[in-house]
């Protein structure tokens, strides 16, 4: 638990500098992991990285805006198992919610594995 509270965090605001950002990490070599529900996302609980990881989310209506969705190196989403071995996508959490439990699965994947 101490690391998480020693991560820091921050949120994008309007100005296009921060809308930026993103992508400026991804070049300088971070692994910039926006959560989303498209087809193209993995189970978070699947993801693994050893980079330094930025996590992006997204608004509860609308989730992530395309510019950031372009500058994501990796994309995850929250699945839950039935007994039958299907996944089925979450998509109604609250923000902070879906925040806590990706966070979750990074923190305890962290550095265990490289997907590069």
């Amino acid at each position: 638990m101490k690391r998480v509270l020693h991560t820091p965090s921050g949120r994008l605001g309007l100005p296009r500098a921060a809308r930026a950002w993103p992508a400026s990490c991804a070049d300088a070599g971070w692994c910039v992991v926006g959560a989303d529900v498209s087809e193209h996302a993995v189970d978070s609980a699947d993801f693994k990285t050893s980079r330094p990881t930025i996590l992006v989310m997204g608004n509860e209506g609308y989730g992530l805006r395309t510019n950031c969705l372009n500058a994501c190196t990796d994309l995850i989403q929250i699945t839950q198992g039935h007994s039958s071995g299907d996944l089925q996508i979450v998509d109604s959490l609250n923000v902070s919610v879906a925040t806590g439990i990706i966070l979750h699965q990074l923190v305890a994947t962290a550095g265990k594995h490289s997907s590069e």
